[in-house]
């Protein structure tokens, strides 16, 4: 923490001791429930303010890409200087969701797929199964025509290449799941809905080693996990949480809810999609379909592997200059025009956010990782990687600054990175000086509470005698008896309007959830392959396509999701302006003082004031709780694939959404009829006794002044010497928040 902020915090701290240190030292001269809710309202007023420096701070970091799109490198190489932190991932559906974070100590937690994830799995794993099987038939038909009765062998190669053609990515990884499982020899339903974790380390290494039992390429529980969270004690860490993601559309509908949680509260997302087959129509539906379609704040497109792209180019093959500008311009044309293209025909929020911040950066882990190692104990990657680039471009520089340059890491540090960190640096400082102004706001506020209360008690004893003021404080106290019909209606008033205010709410949210529920249907093909002779020597291969229209758990979940933001930005609004609690109080206090004739009596208003001021402290806005991950789980349970194929198949998902979105609304609803409850209960526990209260405060006081009746002279330098000390008080406390 910086110093300027460490001074500052010390500052409201060291104010807030000063304030209570010299109101309990003369606590006999004000009425001590004000000194009693300052304490109440200021607790652990420290750890509260860190607390919220650090969540201010904390950046949040994203990272987005299809498999074999380099994540784990790029990550390695922007935050750990190079070094395989980070494990690599067998398949794309052992790519955990993984989030992590900077610990004092090392630790994890490892979620496994619950059951209803795990049956998905298997389900989609003997679909697989009999899918071969129909594929093989298939095949083998289309070789018998080819064959025209001679006996031939079955050729495997030819078919696993068919296959690789014709199944579904989604069905191929389950299958994988499911054969690591069988080849663990482990009970999946054993750890199916629990959590690990993993503790008592103390050096990262043998973390890292234990953590590659669950999340590594030949571990024990690697295709059981669901995401990972992990604490390392590693300081390039401090302040920073990074969510790392799986390199798949994840068909696992939960995890990809998940996913898509996770992303929303981060600061940045790096995108990253390989170079040498730049932003495709995939990569494309994979951002709209991974990324939330709200709450975005920065996202960078990063071509991933670039030094793979720039071997691609045989339009330039000697000079490594030319070759790396003419690739990275090609490229990023290509990007401009593809996401125009894109953002054109779906208008997604997330594709705009990517597209605001072109061009995109490309970037070659694998130069950053060869520099960091002074080349030296190269991977077999690394090597041949450089011994190419030497060989085939004269012009390329075999140096560790070169290398450097070359990897592009430096650029994504110091152009998007670090804009960001300052950025948060700018919000921290704001946070920072709004709740020191708060918090001095309120300070003075209290002080002079404390100051009108000694005042008032002081001109008191310095005006009249004790039996003077009994008998003043008798009549005040039968005025405010006789005035009590007229308190109750002012509470009444304020109550009803609140009422109506409420009922408005709730009107305008079921009038909302009619803006959230619309649903963009999409069109898909699937394409089989198989193959006719055409006379005797010759053979044709055919694509046979088929259309289909399909909407999205993505899309359900989405509409979900911004009716909840809606209902939270709107809900927030009507809350500030439900009851204004100064007018009301503004409104008592002018109440009390018509209906009071202290024209007739020497006594000061200020102490009825004071105690109506007291007698209001426990009026207060309840919080309403939204619905967040219930609501999504209905989708989520109803449906384990992310398509949803078919008239009838969509007609069903959109009346279900339809249906939750109304269940939120009277969720919601319901809550604030309880919030509408609450409020009018407190309102009337106040009123009923708001008049009994403010007389029982006048009498403590009346008490209270009769030993400082007898003793005026002595009271009377103390009062002096605390108003004094008050104004002094109250004077550093508006120059400290420049309050005048």
């Amino acid at each position: 923490m910086k110093k300027v902020e460490i001074n500052q915090i010390t500052h409201i701290c060291k104010t807030y001791e000063n304030i209570v240190t010299l109101l309990n030292s003369h606590r006999e001269l004000f009425d001590e429930n004000i000194l009693h809710e300052f304490e109440m309202s200021n607790r652990n007023i420290k750890e509260k303010l860190l607390q919220k420096i650090e969540t201010d701070r904390l950046l949040k970091i994203g990272i987005v890409g299809e498999v074999k799109a380099g994540k784990s490198s790029f990550l390695n190489a922007l935050l750990f200087e190079g070094k395989e932190v980070l494990p690599k991932a067998a398949t794309p559906m052992t790519a955990a969701l993984t989030k992590i974070k900077y610990g004092e100590t090392l630790s994890g937690t490892i979620v496994f797929y619950d059951q209803k994830d795990w049956e998905l799995i298997e389900y989609k794993s003997r679909q697989f199964d009999e899918e071969v099987t129909r594929l093989r038939l298939e095949f083998e038909e289309s070789q018998m025509g080819l064959r025209r009765g001679m006996v031939m062998p079955f050729n495997e190669e030819a078919f696993k290449r068919y296959l690789e053609q014709n199944i579904s990515p989604d069905l191929k990884g389950c299958h994988e799941l499911v054969e690591m499982v069988n080849d663990t020899n482990i009970n999946p339903y054993d750890y199916l809905g629990s959590t690990e974790e993993l503790t008592q380390h103390y050096k990262i290494e043998d973390f890292i080693g234990e953590l590659n039992n669950y999340v590594g390429v030949s571990g024990k529980f690697t295709p059981l996990v669901k995401h990972t969270e992990l604490s390392l004690n590693l300081p390039v860490l401090k302040g920073i949480e990074v969510v790392d993601t799986p390199g798949t559309n994840d068909p696992i509908v939960s995890r990809g809810m998940t996913t898509r949680d996770f992303l929303g509260e981060c600061d940045v997302i790096f995108l990253l999609s390989y170079a040498g087959q730049f932003l495709t129509n995939e990569d494309v539906n994979f951002i709209v379909s991974t990324l939330p379609d709200k709450g975005i704040k920065n996202a960078v497109l990063v071509g991933s592997k670039f030094d793979s792209a720039i071997l691609d180019n045989n339009k330039i093959k000697d000079d490594f200059t030319l070759a790396f500008q003419d690739t990275q311009k090609k490229l990023a044309v290509h990007a401009i025009q593809t996401l125009s293209k894109h953002v054109n025909e779906s208008n997604d929020n997330a594709l705009k956010c990517i597209q605001e911040s072109m061009p995109p950066v490309f970037v070659s882990s694998l130069f950053y990782s060869i520099a960091k190692k002074d080349f030296k104990n190269l991977t077999e990657d690394e090597a041949h990687i450089l011994k190419t680039f030497v060989n085939r471009y004269p012009t390329f520089k075999r140096n560790k600054e070169a290398l450097v340059s070359y990897s592009k890491i430096g650029v994504i540090k110091r152009n998007k990175l670090q804009p960001i960190i300052e950025q948060k640096e700018v919000i921290v400082a704001e946070s920072i000086a709004t709740f020191e102004k708060t918090k001095l706001k309120e300070f003075s506020k209290k002080v002079s509470l404390v100051r009108q209360s000694v005042e008032s008690r002081s001109h008191a004893i310095t005006t009249q005698d004790l039996k003077g003021y009994e008998q003043q404080h008798k009549e005040i106290i039968r005025q405010l008896n006789k005035m009590d019909s007229k308190v109750k209606l002012l509470f009444a008033q304020t109550k009803s309007d609140l009422k109506y205010k409420l009922q408005d709410l709730q009107a305008h949210l079921q009038q909302l959830k009619n803006q959230h529920g619309n649903i963009d249907v999409s069109q898909g093909e699937r394409s089989q392959t198989y193959t006719k002779r055409k006379m005797i020597f010759f053979k044709k291969d055919f694509v046979e396509i088929t259309h289909y229209n399909y909407i999205t758990t993505t899309q359900l979940v989405k509409n979900l999701e911004n009716y909840r933001v809606s209902i939270q930005k709107d809900t927030s609004d009507e809350f500030k302006r439900l009851v204004n609690l100064s007018k009301f109080t503004r409104d008592l206090k002018e109440c009390i003082i018509d209906a009071c004739d202290f024209s007739q009596l020497n006594f000061d208003e200020d102490s009825i004031l004071i105690s109506v001021e007291l007698a209001l402290l426990e009026l207060h806005m309840p919080k309403l709780d939204l619905p967040t991950k219930a609501y999504k789980k209905i989708i989520t349970d109803a449906y384990t694939d992310v398509k949803i194929e078919g008239e009838d198949g969509i007609h069903r998902a959109v009346a279900l959404q339809n249906d939750v979105l109304s269940d939120i609304c009277d969720d919601v609803c319901i809550q604030i009829q309880h919030v509408e409850e609450e409020i009018c209960q407190k309102f009337d526990e106040v009123s009923s006794d708001f008049i009994k209260n403010v007389s029982t405060s006048l009498e403590n006081t009346l008490e209270e002044l009769k030993k400082q009746f007898e003793e005026k002279e002595a009271y009377l330098r103390k009062y002096d010497a605390f108003k004094h000390d008050l104004l002094d008080l109250e004077k550093k406390v508006k120059g400290m928040g420049n309050l005048n």
